[in-house]
């Protein structure tokens, strides 16, 4: 055991959620005190990894002294990172715990680019600029060499590096692949919301509703529970159904 090494922090959060949004939630952590994975430290990675990532994404972690934080999930976002400052001597990294092993690797390595371009250049760079596309486009092509991803995953993802956005949830060809290794869409028909035609229904998050206008990025639609009006992002992963008398 080397003493003198800060010790890293990897914290799980588990939520019991409802139709769309989390409510109460328990959360516990532990501590990892050298640079060997405990069988606990790796069972848990396990769960939210594939398998053959665990080791190099323990070591990153290790390496670097983040605090990595398992979250319930989260509307606005699927990770965060965030450079020490004040009082936060750590580099610290949230991803949401409600993503398939691919998704939650993916947002791993989206929050370990920011880490390595803050590593270089503090903040003299832009959040999602050419350096920090560079370390995204590094660490996904590791992966596809090393033949983690699925061969249809791998070819959208060889594709959405040449010149990677903000956000993996702007390449539909992505997402749409990813859906089909989620085991909670297996034998669930889905299609992105964009695809349907105002006045369709369908299914998200176990509510109903009904598309009403496409306004860019976003549709506006109507809850068919309680008739209120929300926004929901184009690229959402729905199901149509037909409503009685409803074309």
């Amino acid at each position: 055991m080397i003493a003198t090494v800060r010790l890293l922090v990897i914290m799980e959060s588990i939520a019991k959620t409802r139709l769309l949004k989390p409510i109460i939630f328990q959360k516990y952590k532990y501590f990892v005190k050298a640079f060997h994975m405990t069988n606990k430290e790796d069972a848990l990675l396990q769960k939210y990894l594939p398998a053959e990532t665990v080791s190099d994404i323990f070591h990153f972690l290790k390496k670097n002294q983040v605090h990595f934080k398992i979250t319930n999930a989260r509307k606005t976002k699927l990770g965060d990172y965030r450079c020490p400052q004040g009082k936060y001597v750590n580099h610290q990294i949230t991803i949401n715990g409600n993503l398939s092993k691919f998704a939650f690797l993916l947002v791993s390595l989206h929050e370990f680019a920011h880490l390595n371009v803050f590593l270089q250049y503090k903040n003299r760079v832009s959040s999602h600029g050419e350096e920090w596309k560079n370390e995204f486009r590094r660490f996904v092509s590791y992966y596809i060499g090393k033949n983690v991803f699925p061969e249809d995953l791998a070819s959208a993802l060889q594709e959405h590096i040449k010149n990677p956005s903000a956000t993996i949830v702007k390449d539909k060809e992505v997402v749409r692949v990813l859906q089909k290794y989620n085991p909670k869409n297996q034998g669930i028909d889905r299609i992105f919301l964009s695809e349907l035609d105002c006045g369709c229904s369908f299914e998200l998050s176990d509510k109903m509703f009904l598309l009403i206008e496409k306004v860019r990025t976003r549709c506006k639609c109507k809850s068919l529970d309680d008739n209120r009006l929300y926004l929901v992002s184009a690229n959402a992963l729905v199901r149509r159904i037909t409503i009685e008398g409803q074309g």
